[in-house]
């Protein structure tokens, strides 16, 4: 199996117990776009909020390079690729599928 634990990417996992006092909607995060809510566990959130922020700053770029950009969060966030984290990825998954049309519009 393919394992992507050195990879410098955010992955289900990286967030430590302290995240959950920094997974609160702090004012420095963008506002979401409508009908997207932020997910509902501790881990879950402080990792929406991270690709969030990520995803923003990917609003200028080509409508392709915005779509392989969120091809690549929702593999790597994919709840069939996260089994000793599956509730986590699938609150964030479920979290980008909201995201799609926002980002590809």
């Amino acid at each position: 199996p393919r394992s992507a634990r050195g990879s410098h990417e955010s992955k289900p996992g990286a967030q430590s117990a302290q995240g959950e006092e920094s997974a609160s909607q702090s004012t420095s995060t963008p506002a979401l776009p409508s009908g997207v809510s932020w997910p509902l566990g501790a881990a879950a959130q402080t990792a929406a909020q991270a690709l969030y922020v990520e995803l923003l700053s990917c609003q200028q770029l080509p409508q392709s390079e915005r779509r392989s950009r969120y091809k690549q969060k929702c593999l790597l966030w994919h709840p069939d690729k996260n089994l000793d984290q599956e509730d986590v990825a699938t609150e964030v998954f479920q979290f980008l599928q909201l995201l799609r049309d926002w980002l590809l519009a």
